[in-house]
Parts: structure tokens; sequence; C-alpha cells
């Protein structure tokens, strides 16, 4: 790897509120994951700042990916935010594993760590609720898609064209 900007810090302690009705464990990694993609977008526009650039593309994935397909980014549309298919019913929730759009879309998306307590907090938009263990990437990837107004596509077949490292290579 050659990465072009990073960020290295200690891992930041959340602290998970207690409307989040979920194991501390749980809610604590989806606050870290959150936290982590605005940081990660945060790097991205500082380098294109710095260096005048800007990416047609930026595909932010889960770490524990491996792909199968080859990205044809050819064929797809910058202004379009895309999502990975999966077997989730897209009209609830989405497939939380990757995102690929043009750099604007990437921070607007981005601002979801900043949104969670909005979403999450009693009487918001996305109560913690038993049915999704109290938190869900799911959920509240697909509800803030829809607040900013993305156009959204959905792009590379889960299983098919991707899969996590732990299922493609030892079963679940």
């Amino acid at each position: 790897y050659n990465p072009k900007s990073y960020k290295i810090e200690e891992q930041v302690q959340f602290e998970v509120p207690s409307y989040i009705k979920a194991k501390h464990n749980r809610a604590f990694a989806h606050l870290s994951r959150w936290y982590s993609y605005k940081h990660v977008i945060n790097e991205l526009r500082a380098y294109e700042k710095k260096n005048g650039i800007k990416y047609d593309f930026v595909m932010v994935q889960r770490f524990d990916l491996v792909w199968k397909t080859i990205p044809m980014f050819e064929t797809m549309d910058p202004n379009t935010f895309y999502v990975g298919n999966s077997l989730l019913n897209p009209q609830k929730e989405w497939s939380d594993r990757v995102f690929i759009s043009n750099s604007d879309n990437m921070e607007k998306f981005a601002t979801l760590f900043d949104e969670i307590d909005t979403y999450m907090k009693p009487g918001g938009e996305l109560p913690s609720v038993k049915q999704w263990s109290g938190i869900s990437s799911h959920f509240l990837s697909r509800h803030h898609a829809n607040k900013l107004k993305l156009r959204v596509d959905y792009k590379y077949n889960y299983k098919t064209d991707y899969n996590e490292v732990r299922n493609e290579y030892y079963g679940k």
C-alpha cells in the first residue's frame, strides 16, 4: 500500500448514550465505525484541497471485505451514491459494507456520525428498538442517505461480487 494520507490515533472511548438500547460493545462498534468514516473522508478532502484535485469516485468499504469482481468505475455515474446489493430489504435497510460515489456525496454522507444522536434519541426519527438490536448501521445509513436526498443505486452483489473474509475463506 502507498497511502496518500492517513491518521493513526488511539481508540476513541465513546460514551454510549443510555437511550441506545443495545449491548455496550455493539453500540460502541457502531459509533466507532461512523466516527472513522467521517475522519477518513476528512483526510480525503484535506488531501484533495492540498493538491488541487477532486476524485471522481471514492469507495469506502468495511475492512473485512474481499472482492471477487473488479469494480468497473467507467460504467458508473459519479453523481450517484452506490450501495452494495444484499439480501436485506432496501426499502427498510441497506447493506453497510461498501459505498461508492463522488467525494462531495461521500462528504455529505460522512455526517452520519454527527446525526446519530438526532436520529436515535427519544422522540427521534429512528429511536432505539429491540427489532434491530438497539442500533443498526443498516437502518442508519439508509435513513441518512434519504435525508440527504442522495440519488441512490445498488451495485455489486454481496456474496457474488464481494464477501466478508471470514465467510469467503473460513466459512461462517
